[in-house]
């Protein structure tokens, strides 16, 4: 086997992974926890068209208060270190063009911080009630 077709073994079996993540959460249930996504576009071989390879991870808040600024807290600490995890888990499958490139961990910080702050707004409405 050449590096190419690790390359592209790889690339596949990232996808695979992916996909099979998501369709975890995709039954509608309430759930109570933050998907975190590493995603890089890239060319697979030369003459095709670019692919994009997405990483996925959940992190459950299911043992936090969010009603509490520690909560709140530990809630970020835990977004910070899983996007640091899975885009050096991206890295190590399909590298940034840029060594210095951080906008992968930033990326995935800010998404899945959306769905942290729905999970407070949510927690907040509840207890108004």
């Amino acid at each position: 086997m050449n590096a190419k077709t690790l390359s592209v073994r790889a690339i596949q079996a990232a996808l695979l992974a992916g996909m099979v993540v998501a369709s975890g959460s995709a039954f509608g249930q309430q759930s109570s926890d933050i998907l975190i996504e590493a995603v890089r576009p890239t060319t697979v071989m030369r003459n095709s068209p670019n692919a994009v390879v997405s990483l996925k991870h959940h992190i459950s808040y299911a043992d936090l208060d969010l009603a509490t600024q520690k909560g709140d807290r530990e809630l970020e600490k835990r977004i910070n270190e899983a996007a640091t995890a899975v885009c050096k888990r991206l890295d190590a499958l399909v590298p940034p063009e840029k060594p210095e490139d951080t906008s992968c961990v930033k990326k995935a910080v800010d998404s899945a911080m959306v769905q942290a702050r729905a999970a407070i707004s949510a927690v907040s409405a509840a207890a108004v009630k």
